[in-house]
């Protein structure tokens, strides 16, 4: 059903220029799709396509509900961050970060972009454990090693960035670091 549903959730909800006029198709399909009450995985489908499309203000209640309807946060946690730091919300953002990274069922993949989203919203100690965990559950994945070496760096731990610097050089020798 997702997977059928984002592409038309995409092209229903893509933004509307400035001058064009509202849609009765579209304002009839957003307000219909808005009195769904939130499935799991139809709130996050939903809330996605809205941030995909730059809805965030619109995307942040359905995916606070698929969270609440009991979506893991390393399963929302990241589209919902992103959404509100979209809508200027940056410390409900960090918090919600910080909730996903330490999830249990968070993959390293997932903490990495959690890390990475922290790093942009410039708050390193944010995005710290984050990194950590990246690079704890997938030790051979040079992004996370590269990055968790340049939060550390960044913050005055040189002493602990070292390592992981020279590891992310050895696991990706193309990288930015390893030419630098």
């Amino acid at each position: 059903f997702c997977v059928l549903t984002m592409p038309l959730l995409a092209m229903l909800l893509r933004p509307r220029p400035p001058a064009a006029p509202a849609t009765p198709v579209r304002a009839g399909t957003t307000v219909a799709l808005a009195a769904v009450p939130p499935s799991r995985p139809f709130g996050l489908s939903l809330g996605q396509a809205l941030l995909a499309t730059g809805r965030a203000r619109e995307a942040v209640p359905h995916l606070q509900a698929a969270r609440d309807a009991g979506l893991s946060p390393a399963e929302v946690g990241h589209d919902l961050a992103r959404a509100l730091a979209a809508v200027g919300r940056k410390s409900e953002a960090l918090e919600t970060i910080r909730s996903a990274a330490t999830a249990g069922e968070t993959s390293a993949q997932a903490a990495l972009r959690l890390g990475l989203l922290a790093a942009s919203l410039e708050a390193p100690e944010v995005a710290l454990p984050a990194l950590r965990r990246a690079a704890t559950l997938d030790p051979g994945l040079a992004p996370a090693r590269e990055s968790l070496g340049l939060t550390l760096a960044l913050l005055g731990h040189d002493d602990e960035a070292t390592p992981e610097l020279e590891a992310a050089c050895t696991l990706d020798a193309g990288s930015a670091t390893a030419r630098f």
